[in-house]
């Protein structure tokens, strides 16, 4: 059973919007091999845009033409891994169905309370992030296609992209018709819907973070009442359910981590070069289009950073709020079991950025400095 795509429920503007983009089956009873070719065909069209890149870049790179050669460079390898990000979520939807579907079970744990106002704000925070994401990505659109004659007046080597949403290559027979820019306008359109959920599965990452810190907060808030009960064995059977809860949160952490990871995990990896380059590209040609795709990518990799880092704090912070308790109260039985259960606290658990290591802010600050030194060398040397 795929989790269902139903109003009321949490991630059902997320799943609305993958759904009605191919990459989430409609129901459970889906045809594979239909939602398969679907996906290939999604996938076949981005392919075209692609090739395209690859000939603008070698041309650019013949023609010695700096702005040509970041901006190639620069879209090729961010569209690619955007659209890779759709496409190892829909090789992955179960497993993010089955994650889903773990972090709505309270059938054992029981329900947090306040739960309704958490999952609004989770699902408020998801739409916000997805509508600035989408406004960036009209106006960039927009702007392409208004400053056209302004961009074929200062450019004279690969002008034909004048107008287009990527950078374009035309055969020397096509290059001055405006009706093949038009076809060609509305196949990168197709193209770029094909990748534009990609700000819904980080925003999913985002909200699946958020459910979990706030089961890590109804932990700790039984924990502090550790001691509290003078019977001893409710005590013993009151604090291994508390134990069981928490192997249950590092699960559902490992759970996201997993998918997570196969999913957006190499961003951390395509980060330095396409933001370098769009930097270079955007002050060298003053090109607002770059700083907009920029802001895109950047505020993709901090949503993911934040997410990292609050499931890193939140696991940590359990053994702080078992150690604030009235522990010395507990039975010795209790009290032998407490060390073990502070030092799996300890144990690091967050979001794999392969291969860079864990999303955090660290690893922010660490991007940062790379694509800083990145603009500086392709300032000297392109």
């Amino acid at each position: 059973m795929l989790y269902p795509v139903r109003k009321g429920l949490p991630f059902y503007h997320n799943l609305l919007v993958l759904k009605l983009a191919g990459y989430y089956p409609k129901s459970s009873n889906y045809n594979k091999k239909l939602f398969f070719y679907c996906l290939v065909c999604w996938m076949s069209i981005w392919t075209g845009t692609l090739w395209n890149l690859i000939i603008l870049l070698y041309l650019s790179i013949q023609n010695k033409s700096s702005h040509g050669i970041t901006e190639a460079m620069g879209y090729l390898i961010g569209n690619s891994s955007l659209a890779l990000i759709c496409l190892h979520f829909a090789l992955k939807h179960q497993d993010w169905s089955h994650l889903m579907d773990a972090l709505i079970d309270f059938q054992k744990y029981g329900k947090p309370p306040k739960f309704n106002t958490v999952q609004t704000n989770a699902s408020k925070v998801g739409i916000t992030f997805f509508k600035v994401l989408f406004c960036a990505a009209v106006m960039y659109c927009v702007l392409q296609v208004l400053l056209e004659e302004e961009c074929e007046k200062k450019l004279t080597f690969g002008k034909t992209s004048c107008g287009m949403l990527l950078p374009t290559w035309f055969p020397a027979s096509h290059a001055e018709s405006k009706l093949a820019k038009r076809l060609l306008l509305i196949y990168q359109l197709l193209a770029c819907w094909a990748i534009a959920p990609f700000t819904v599965i980080v925003s999913l990452v985002l909200q699946a973070n958020e459910f979990i810190a706030y089961r890590i907060d109804h932990l700790k808030s039984l924990l502090r009442k550790v001691g509290s009960n003078e019977n001893p064995d409710l005590q013993l059977h009151q604090f291994l359910a508390y134990v069981q809860y928490h192997h249950h949160i590092i699960r559902l952490c490992r759970k996201l981590n997993y998918v997570a990871k196969y999913t957006t995990g190499h961003v951390a990896l395509t980060f330095v070069t396409v933001v370098a380059c769009f930097g270079h590209h955007s002050i060298q040609e003053k090109s607002l289009q770059s700083l907009t795709y920029q802001a895109t990518y950047v505020i993709s990799m901090c949503i993911l950073c934040y997410a990292g880092q609050n499931m890193q704090d939140q696991m940590r912070s359990i053994g702080d709020a078992l150690y604030s308790s009235t522990w010395y109260n507990c039975s010795l039985k209790v009290q032998k079991m407490i060390p073990l259960v502070l030092l799996r606290t300890q144990q690091p658990i967050g979001l794999d950025a392969v291969p860079l290591g864990v999303f955090n802010y660290m690893l922010m600050v660490m991007v940062l400095k790379t694509t800083y030194s990145y603009m500086s060398f392709l300032s000297r040397t392109i």
